[in-house]
Order: structure tokens, then C-alpha cells, then sequence
């Protein structure tokens, strides 16, 4: 939230996998939330990358997610 404070009153918006959205890996807290929100969500969570770079990136992959940035390591393979 950039520095900002929680506020219980506020709306938030929130991205996530449908699996999480529906309380896996034990985020019931979404799962509430989806129950009483109505969530948008997509078929499969690759339908709102497509979405995403259809509509708000003209079809290519913004210049600053072009090259691996080390935030996801594969271990154990």
C-alpha cells in the first residue's frame, strides 16, 4: 500500500490466483471476502496475463518485464 495505513473502512482491490481467491494454501480470508464480494475472475489466471496484455499493453510485454529480474527462484528440480 506504499506506506500508507490500513483503513477498515476503505475498498481495496486485490489480484490474485483463483486458487487463492477461493481459500487455498489457507487464505480463508479471500474466501470470505469472495463469498461476499462476487470476485471477477477469469477461467484460468493465463486468461487475465492475455487480458492484461491485449487491452492495457497493445499486444507486447512492457519494456521493464522483458528481462528476468531474480524475484522467482526454481529450486529442487
Amino acid at each position: 500500500m506504499a506506506g500508507r495505513e490500513f483503513s477498515e473502512d476503505a475498498t481495496y482491490t486485490v489480484a490474485t490466483s483463483s486458487y487463492l481467491c477461493a481459500g487455498g494454501d489457507t487464505y480463508y480470508a479471500f474466501k470470505l471476502a469472495s463469498d461476499a464480494e462476487q470476485p471477477v475472475t477469469f477461467g484460468f489466471d493465463y486468461e487475465a496475463l492475455s487480458s492484461y496484455l491485449v487491452a492495457g499493453c497493445d499486444h507486447e510485454v512492457p519494456e521493464e518485464y522483458k528481462e528476468p529480474q531474480g524475484r522467482i527462484t526454481i529450486v529442487g528440480l
